[in-house]
Parts: C-alpha cells; structure tokens; sequence
C-alpha cells in the first residue's frame, strides 16, 4: 500500500471513531469491513456501519466503495442478479441489505460490490469441494472471483468512479 501512496488504516467499530476525522480527509474510501458468518449477532454488524455514517456525511470523500456478498441472495439454484429481491428471512441477508440501504441514503456516490467465491491469496476454495458441501458433484456450478480480480475492479471504480451510485455483483 505505502509503495502505491496508499494509507491503510486498520479501525475497529465502533471504538475508534475518535480517529476517523483524519482517516476520513480522502476523496475516495473502500470499506471491506468483513461479516463475520458465526457472529452471535449479526445487528452488530449494521451497528458498526451505523456508527460511521455520521462522519461520512461530514466527510469531504466523493467515492465509496463498500464490499458486500452475494450471500444477500436466497441460497439456493437460480439465477441471481443485481435486481434479485435479497433474502429477508435470513437474518445475515437481512442485515446486509440494512446496510446497504443505509448507505446508499449517503450523499456519495456509494457502489457496492457483492463479492461472492472469494479466493487467492490466503483464502482457498478447496472446502467447497468436499462431498456434502457446496459443489458435491462435476455438473455443479461454483461462482468464483479472484481476490486479485476485486482489487483491479476497485482500482478502476477508484480511477474512474460511476456517476451515480450503483450495485455490482
């Protein structure tokens, strides 16, 4: 990051929000705030987004750039796109289109990625092929995105933001 002029910050929400003016004094801000899947509560999760939106609309940043999942989608065969109404009934989904709604209230531009199949680096998918999980047979199909694919998407929505605010699976 530092050899790219990048300063990353590492915040934990919502106690360090004492720090966030001087994190905030950018034109551009990716939240990859991860959803922790066996979190007691997943509300926490919408109160940790919550806490920051104050200071958002407060900020001078123009862009944001939020990673979400397509875990947002009912899980079973189908097709899903970004029009696909998100599974209410499940409380992770729920949460995940409360915060996407909360923040496309925000005067930016927000675009939201949902990210779904998520490997390279040290994230591997090898568990997903193990009988009784996801993929258990050749026929099945597996949606999968390199970690290395999202960055250069982020980079280019950094270079070249959208005009309005928008969701991308």
């Amino acid at each position: 990051f530092k050899r790219l002029g990048i300063i990353p910050y590492k915040i934990k929400l919502p106690s360090h929000l004492d720090s966030l003016t001087q994190f905030l004094e950018a034109q551009h801000l990716v939240i990859t705030l991860p959803f922790k899947r066996r979190a007691d509560d997943p509300k926490f999760y919408l109160e940790q987004i919550r806490s920051l939106i104050p200071f958002l609309e407060a900020s001078p940043i123009q862009n944001i750039i939020f990673t979400s999942s397509t875990s947002i989608y009912p899980q079973c065969d189908g097709h899903f796109d970004e029009q696909t109404p998100p599974n209410l009934q499940h409380p992770r989904a729920n949460v995940l289109h409360q915060v996407e709604t909360l923040l496309l209230t925000l005067p930016q531009t927000v675009t939201i990625l949902r990210l779904g199949g998520l490997y390279g680096f040290d994230r591997t998918f090898s568990h997903r092929l193990r009988p009784g999980n996801i993929i258990d047979g050749a026929k099945d199909r597996l949606n999968l995105v390199h970690a290395e694919d999202c960055v250069q998407i982020m980079q280019q929505l950094i270079l070249k933001p959208c005009a309005f605010s928008s969701i991308f699976n």
